[in-house]
């Protein structure tokens, strides 16, 4: 007999008074049918939206084996691969029946310079007895780049004409333990102009996320001037921006 995806005969819709005893043959033989959706089975896997840290890091999920099949089978275990949007490998994990049939787990990610955007979830669940089966499945989550934070300040607020003057720019990075230094990050220093924000210089911070930016004051106008900061790696940039430093 050939069974279709949904697990039905292709001669079903001829043979309707077979119904039943095609329903009882499925059933007996679902353990061997490989099932390609969390609904083809009673196993599932979900992992909530995440961020795209830099290095390595534990991302969790939870799982579910088949109740079912638990029961019918002496042994089982799940792999689980995490597969970026580009089809790149990213993360991997293992569980099994010393886990328990259900629950959350985590596996490690590494991420670096990874595109974010939808990555998908594979498991594949293997049970075990004196015959075998594998039931697959796969779900989407969103992928974030991680967030920054930029703090701004100057020397001297009053710098006079021709004095030397610093603005020093903090960069800070989202990371899986909070936020931590910006490490040779991109960051702007930009002036506030009767058009709006303009870039004015472009500096990468250092291995702590301090950009400097050193320059004589070109102005004898006593009318206040206004500058910020924006580290340019950032999953909002919006959020990234730093408050205003005002000189006059």
């Amino acid at each position: 007999m050939i069974l279709n995806a949904n697990g039905r005969s292709r001669r079903t819709r001829s043979c309707a008074a077979l119904g039943a005893a095609t329903t009882f043959l499925l059933t007996m033989l679902a353990p061997m049918i490989g099932a390609t959706s969390a609904t083809a089975a009673g196993e599932s896997v979900s992992s909530p939206t995440g961020v795209i840290y830099v290095g390595c890091w534990q991302k969790p999920y939870s799982y579910s084996a088949d109740p079912s099949l638990v029961a019918t089978y002496t042994y089982w275990y799940a792999d689980l691969t995490l597969y970026d949007q580009g089809g790149q490998a990213r993360g991997w994990d293992g569980v099994s029946y010393l886990d328990g049939t259900s629950g959350i787990a985590s596996m490690q990610v590494c991420g670096t310079f990874a595109s974010p955007g939808q990555w998908r979830l594979h498991m594949d669940v293997h049970y075990f007895s004196t015959s075998t089966g594998t039931h697959s499945l796969d779900t989407y989550l969103t992928m974030r780049d991680p967030l920054t934070k930029t703090a701004l300040s100057v020397n001297d607020t009053t710098a006079a004409y021709g004095q030397q003057i610093t603005f020093t720019a903090k960069s800070r990075l989202e990371s899986s333990s909070g936020y931590l230094a910006c490490r040779y990050c991109a960051v702007a220093l930009q002036k506030f102009t009767s058009t709006g924000w303009k870039t004015v210089s472009k500096r990468i911070a250092d291995s702590s996320g301090i950009a400097r930016f050193v320059g004589l004051w070109p102005y004898v106008s006593n009318a206040p001037l206004h500058y910020r900061a924006v580290t340019q790696r950032s999953d909002d940039f919006q959020k990234s921006i730093s408050g205003t430093a005002k000189v006059s």
